[in-house]
Formats: C-alpha cells, structure tokens, sequence
C-alpha cells in the first residue's frame, strides 16, 4: 500500500472502491463500507467541532461494537489519535490514565458512564457516541490534512512496575 497515505485514506479508498460491501460484523449487526465511512465522518466532524485535531488524543470507553470501530475511524479522520480505555478495567486505573495522558475529550455511551467508571474527576468533554449531533453532520470525506506518520494510537502499560506507562504509536 502507498505509504504516503493515511490510515483514513485508505479506507476511504476502500469505501469508494466497495461501498456496498459489509466492512464490520459484530454480532447481529453489521455495516456496509460506505456507511461505516459515512458514520466515521461524522463524528469526526463533532470532534473537530470540538476542539479536536491533530496532536490531540481522544479517549474512547466503550464495549467492543461497531461503535468502537466508527470511533477509532472517526478519531483517526479528525487528526487525532485515539486513546482506548477498557470498560472491564478498575475505575482508579482508568482516572489515573485520564488524568495522565491529558486526554480533553472521551467518547463513550450512557451505559458505560456508571458511576464507578472512573470519569467522576475527568475534567474533559464527555460526548455519547451515539448523540444525535453524531448524525446531525455532513457525512461527506473531510479535507486530507492527515499525515502518515501522526500518532494514531496510545496505548497503557499494564503497570506491573507502578503506575501505567503510555507509549505513543
């Protein structure tokens, strides 16, 4: 594959190359390429209409879904990376790598913001993947201001020595 192109580019290139093809099955449900891009778009615009670009890191707690997939999508078409939590983990780990990483906005669903799910100090923006201003936005490809080599993900350490390391891919 070209090396000069992003991660999101050449999925867009998947997209129109297939768009009526199934891209993600998870369970019961399942989604074409053009609507997996089509929905990642859109968030990503609500991203940058938030404050998100590039360099910045987007948290993401939610359950494994095709939402998790359109997250990661959309984070890494806004520029940012994004930064995976797990909902099974203790509360106070996912604080601490919160609070340590800087993350300024997390993406999850209603459900897993329980009050035991470790944002009760998270000083960012919370947005539901599943809001309504998610699909209130143009769903077209957005400008191609991404370059390869920018960070798409981070992710923790287990911690076995201390306190959790991230490491920036």
């Amino acid at each position: 594959y070209p090396r000069s192109e992003s991660v999101s580019r050449l999925f867009e290139r998947q997209a129109e190359a297939t768009p009526n093809n199934v891209a993600v099955v998870c369970g019961n449900d399942a989604v074409t390429y053009d609507q997996l891009n089509k929905q990642a778009n859109r968030l990503s615009r609500l991203l940058r209409s938030s404050g998100v670009g590039r360099g910045a890191i987007v948290g993401v707690l939610l359950n494994r879904s095709i939402d998790l997939i359109v997250a990661l999508l959309g984070i890494m078409k806004s520029g940012a990376a994004y930064l995976p939590l797990d909902t099974a983990h203790p509360a106070g780990r996912i604080r601490y790598i919160l609070e340590d990483s800087d993350v300024q906005v997390l993406l999850a669903r209603k459900e897993t913001l329980s009050d035991g799910a470790g944002i009760d100090t998270f000083k960012g923006k919370v947005l539901d993947i599943s809001d309504a201003l998610v699909a209130a936005n143009e769903d077209g490809d957005l400008d191609r201001h991404i370059d390869p080599s920018d960070a798409a993900y981070v992710i923790y350490t287990s911690g076995s020595t201390g306190n959790p390391k991230g490491v920036v891919i």
